[in-house]
């Protein structure tokens, strides 16, 4: 539990809980004004910790929603909350330099992303051990802003590091397939054919897994591989992964 300056601990999970259930139910009007809302309530009772995780699901939509100058103003409001309340929970305020590189790099600035990933990476190496499960995801978005601005040796070392991690993990393969083919990303940019290819049949290779669970993450893994290999010109690979995601959609 958290101290906060004056007043009582305010609620958190419950509207988060609705504000997820009126994205689902699309109507994105009400849930933007919910947060609003709630993040207004979390500034009266002084309540830092509310106000970031709020900022933090508002940084989310922005991005998702491709509202980039909304989405900045939220990442800069939200690394000053952090910055000056670290020293009391430190793993959140990283957490927070992480989903605010991914809203940076998705609004265009990969190399800004970079830049609060490495801010992260300092907090996150003092508080866990190299191999944690944590770094993994970490590391995939640490590669892609890399691979981004060209830095390709840095997002092989990033991709690589989340293998060994995640090879160690249960039932990680629909990771270890999307890092595999992060990485014949990168190949495939430093015009390293052979390596690309290598790690096109490893991600094959995961995805077609008996331990693979067949349903929505599997499809929207499904649908962002695809959209990498589009750009390696695996039409035919394509089509076959988007085949998959519908299948499963249109089961469910």
């Amino acid at each position: 539990n958290f101290k906060l300056d004056k007043g009582d601990h305010m609620e958190v999970q419950r509207p988060l809980r609705d504000f997820r259930e009126l994205i689902e139910q699309e109507q994105f009007e009400e849930a933007e004004r919910l947060l609003l809302c709630k993040l207004e309530e979390a500034k009266e009772q002084e309540d830092w910790n509310a106000q970031l995780q709020f900022l933090n699901q508002q940084i989310d939509f922005y991005r998702l929603r491709n509202k980039k100058e909304l989405g900045e103003e939220a990442i800069l409001n939200a690394i000053a909350i952090g910055k000056e309340k670290k020293e009391e929970k430190v793993l959140l305020y990283a957490n927070t330099l992480v989903n605010a590189g991914k809203a940076i790099r998705d609004f265009g600035d990969a190399k800004r992303a970079v830049e609060l990933y490495e801010e992260a990476y300092e907090i996150y190496k003092e508080q866990f051990h190299e191999n944690d499960y944590r770094f993994a995801a970490f590391y995939n978005h640490m590669g892609v802003a890399c691979e981004e601005i060209g830095k390709f040796e840095e997002a092989e070392q990033c991709f690589n590091k989340a293998i060994l991690i995640m090879e160690r993990l249960p039932r990680g393969e629909i990771e270890l397939a999307l890092t595999h083919v992060n990485l014949a990303c990168v190949y495939h940019q430093a015009g390293k054919n052979e390596k690309m290819k290598f790690h096109l049949q490893k991600g094959e290779q995961y995805f077609d897994s008996d331990n693979v669970m067949r349903g929505g993450y599997y499809a929207h893994a499904c649908i962002t591989c695809a959209e990498k290999l589009e750009k390696l010109g695996y039409q035919k690979e394509v089509e076959e992964l988007k085949e998959r995601a519908r299948r499963v959609y249109e089961r469910d």
